[in-house]
Formats: structure tokens, C-alpha cells, sequence
């Protein structure tokens, strides 16, 4: 009561707090706009709701109204006492601390929309907020018997301001992400882009991760740039074993154990497969269509055609690019096709991928090992390192490099480690797609200071000694030094 016990004991929390204030809040919330910004106006409408406010009487306080009194107990590990307890508190005193209310309004807007209003004194969290439930829907598309939160616009007023909005939402289903405790020993079969990223995730959430890959982690990517996410990784303490292959899983009342070729065997509370996935075209009676298919994948032509040319196939049943961005390129290509009547192949050089790890890795095209096999000692690699650029060191994130692939002045790959490498992999995505040189690139004018001067910076360190060996450059240059 903080020495207020006196007054307190003559008002309630219905007198005080209800009357004064919530009450208040009620009108605001419900009133309908003032005619002007004006006290008078504002009043008006204020008037017209408690006005319009439903009688509670005898007939059904029961479900209207709960008052009662706090007891003694604990809030932050204080205790406190009870009602009774404070000074200036009569003797057997009645007086509510907290009173909850149900109101109704009974006008044209509001009929049959129910208000609570809550209020009392030593409860565990101190705060005031405005929680408006919006009317559940009439049907739930997620099945009979699932019951979904419920839609809140919450309007915070105390301690700290602010609009919160809940929309309906359904648990996920997808396995580790619908836990109610953190995994304490968490196993990760498979190192691929998925497994690595949920090691992370789990890893800085506090649980213990270990990853069993039975090749290499991230095998698809450029081993450079995976020993720097490696790295970071293990900074995190995940522990990374490549080459187990997994030979068997048994599983008692409380732990999981995984036996490995090697005869290593692994205990944990929780695991996680992420060894890839499959197309399911078992149930679609392909060959009676004559659609030709091929362990659990649908063979297509360059323009995404079946063996039955009246039927197009795109994104993971075709095998090639498991990735959401790829399936949505196969169908702006088939949609080009099957409506516009044009005929567009599909390319694949310049589909790019992103790692979402901290440091993020991305990839577009042939990587350094790719490019040196198809172009031998032909291809160019340049590279500039994130320690060199002022916003990475400004930010401090100077791990990770931008990495260049060049045949003949164009770029045919790029490998980008680092913060934001999602995001400036997409400039070398442009010109893998529109057959850029790396003078369109050097020629752009990028604001400082930012990571994407790194691009730029990259395509001047190819240019750099083309220049400078150029026979005009090195004539001028002789010439000007005589003075």
C-alpha cells in the first residue's frame, strides 16, 4: 500500500482504480470519433459510452464481477504482506485489491462484445495494457479438435508503450521447432546446409550440439570459405565429426544413442536428422501419363517439359536445385511458355545459393575448384578480404572475403564469406545472368561506406594489372617519369 493504507481502505480498487482510470481507458477505446480535437467534443463521446453501459445487478454480478484481497506471498523474491497486514487497514476490512469486470456496452457498434477490465494491487508483474481479442474464425483450415490462439491487438500504456499484434497462429509441426525445453544434448545427423545452420541456431540457445556428417560439412561449397564458418562454429561449441557415417540409432526411456561405422557412439537427449530429402511421386501414377521418372525424380527437358510434352515439372522433383528461389524461376518459365507460347530454356549457371550461418556463405556459379577443372590455368581467382573495407571494420565483422571467378573479363563464379553475404552475392547473380564483364562492375559507383564496396573493389583488383601491363600505360608512365 506504500503507506496508503488509510485512504486505500475507504475506496477499493473499485472507487480507485476502475472509476478513475479504467473507466477512462474504456471510453477511449470504445467512443466513436470526435467531431473536433476539442475537450468539449472529446467529452461528448465519452458521455455517450457510459451512457450506454449495461446495468450490473443481482441478477448477474455472479458472472460480471469477481472482487478479493491479496494475501501474503512472494513477488521477486520479496515478500509482502497481506491486505489485512497493512498499516492503516481496519480491522476485518472487506475492502477489495482486485476487482475484475465484464462489461458490456449496449450500443449500435458494440452490442454483444464483451469488455474486462482488470485491476489490483501486489499482483507479479506490474503493468497496464489494453488487450483487444478480435472474434475467432468460422472455420479452422488446420483440422477439427485444434484449437489456435486466438487474433489481439494489445495497446501497451505501462511501463513500457508500445502496439503489439497477435495473429492466429498454429504450432508448428516441423520437428525441433515445436520444443517446450531446450534440447540439453542435441545430436545433428547430416552437415549439409540445414544441419549446420539448426547446430547454430541450437548451440547459441544454450544446448550442447554435436554434428556427425558422413562425408565432409558443406561439401557443395568452397573449402575456404567453409574453414572460416568452421571456425565461428566451433568458436559457438558445436562439435563438428566428418566422416562418421551413422550405422545405427537405439533409444531407451531417457537418451538417444548413435553408433557411427568408426564405433564411436554418441549419447543425447534429443536428435535431429538432416540428411537431405527426397521427392514423393509415389502416388502419382506417373506411368500411366507417360511421365519417364527416375529414382523418386521426374526427368524434364531444357524447357521443363516431361516425356509427356503436355506436362511441365518444377522445383525439388526435378532433382537438380532443392531451393525455393530456383522452383519459383522454373515457373516464371513455364508460365512464359504454357501461356505466352514462348520458348525459353532453362539455365542453371546462375542459380545462387546462401548458408545462413554466421558468417553467412553464398555461392553463384562454378566455384575456385569448379573453375580451375573447366578452364584450367585460364581462369583468373581474385579475391579481397572483409578486413580491408571500413564499414566491416567500423561494424567489427572483419572475418570472411569476397571471391572471383574471371574467364575472359567475365565472371563465372562467386564466393562470398562473411555478414551479409546473401545480399552481395546478388550483384554477381546480375552478371552471371546477363553475361556481364567485370569493367560493368568496376564502373559502378558505390556509396561509402558500405560492404558493397567490396564487389567493386574485387573487379578493380582484376582489372588493376591488365591495366598497368597495358603497353600505352607503361609508355606514359616511362614518359612522365623523366620529369
Amino acid at each position: 500500500m506504500e503507506g496508503r493504507g488509510d485512504y486505500y481502505d475507504k475506496t477499493g480498487a473499485l472507487k480507485d482504480m476502475v472509476q478513475n482510470h479504467l473507466l477512462q481507458i474504456l471510453c477511449l477505446v470504445a467512443m466513436e470519433p470526435p467531431t473536433d480535437i476539442t475537450s468539449e467534443s472529446v467529452r461528448d463521446e465519452k458521455l455517450k459510452v457510459l451512457k450506454s453501459l449495461a446495468l450490473i445487478d443481482k441478477n448477474n454480478i455472479n458472472s460480471s464481477c469477481i472482487r478479493g484481497q491479496h494475501s501474503e506471498g512472494l513477488i521477486d523474491n520479496t515478500l509482502k504482506k497481506r491486505y489485512l497486514d497493512e498499516g492503516g487497514v481496519g480491522k476485518g476490512s472487506a475492502t477489495e485489491t482486485f476487482v475484475a469486470l465484464k462489461i458490456m456496452i449496449d450500443n449500435w457498434r458494440w452490442a454483444g462484445v464483451p469488455f474486462y477490465l482488470r485491476t489490483g494491487k501486489n499482483m507479479a508483474k506490474k503493468c497496464s495494457e489494453i488487450v483487444i481479442e478480435f472474434k475467432s474464425i468460422p472455420h479452422n483450415i488446420f483440422g477439427k479438435g485444434k484449437k489456435l490462439n486466438t487474433n489481439q491487438l494489445i495497446l501497451k500504456l505501462q511501463p513500457d508503450e508500445g502496439i503489439q499484434l497477435k495473429l492466429m497462429t498454429k504450432e508448428p509441426s516441423v520437428s525441433g521447432f515445436n520444443l517446450k525445453e531446450l534440447p540439453k544434448n542435441l545430436i545433428i545427423i547430416g552437415g549439409g546446409p540445414i544441419g549446420m545452420e539448426m547446430a547454430q541456431a541450437y548451440s547459441r540457445l544454450g544446448a550442447n550440439v554435436t554434428v556427425l556428417e558422413a562425408k565432409n560439412i558443406l561439401e557443395k561449397d568452397d573449402p575456404e570459405a567453409v574453414s572460416i564458418a568452421i571456425m565461428q562454429l566451433k568458436s559457438d561449441g558445436v562439435q563438428i565429426k566428418e566422416n562418421s557415417l551413422v550405422i545405427n540409432i537405439e533409444k531407451d526411456s531417457d537418451s538417444i544413442k548413435v553408433i557411427t561405422s568408426d564405433g564411436s557412439i554418441y549419447n543425447g537427449s534429443h536428435l535431429l536428422i538432416a540428411a537431405g530429402r527426397k521427392s514423393n511421386i509415389k502416388y502419382l501414377d506417373l506411368d500411366k501419363a507417360n511421365v519417364h521418372h527416375l529414382d523418386q525424380n521426374i526427368k524434364v527437358d531444357s524447357y521443363l517439359k516431361t516425356s509427356n510434352k503436355r506436362i511441365y515439372a518444377i522445383g525439388d522433383v526435378t532433382a537438380k536445385w532443392q531451393f525455393t528461389h530456383s522452383a519459383e524461376y522454373q515457373a516464371s518459365i513455364i508460365i512464359k511458355s504454357a501461356i505466352f507460347g514462348l520458348k525459353i530454356k532453362q539455365k542453371t549457371h546462375h542459380i545462387p545459393w546462401t548458408t545462413y550461418l554466421d558468417p553467412e556463405i553464398a555461392q553463384v556459379g562454378l566455384t575456385e575448384a569448379q573453375a580451375h577443372k573447366e578452364y584450367g590455368n585460364k581462369v583468373s581467382i581474385v579475391k579481397v578480404n572483409y578486413r580491408d573495407n571500413d564499414r566491416a571494420i567500423a561494424e567489427l565483422e572483419p572475418i570472411g572475403f569476397v571471391k572471383v571467378m574471371v574467364f575472359k573479363g567475365r565472371p563465372v563464379g562467386a564466393t562470398i564469406v562473411g555478414k551479409q553475404a546473401g545480399e552481395l552475392i546478388q550483384i554477381w547473380c546480375l552478371a552471371l545472368s546477363n553475361k556481364l564483364k567485370m569493367t560493368a562492375i568496376s564502373s559502378m559507383i558505390s556509396p561509402y561506406p558500405t560492404l558493397g564496396e567490396l564487389n567493386k573493389r574485387v573487379a578493380n583488383a582484376y582489372l588493376a594489372p591488365i591495366v598497368l601491363n597495358n603497353i600505352l600505360i607503361k609508355w606514359i608512365v616511362r614518359f612522365f617519369k623523366k620529369f
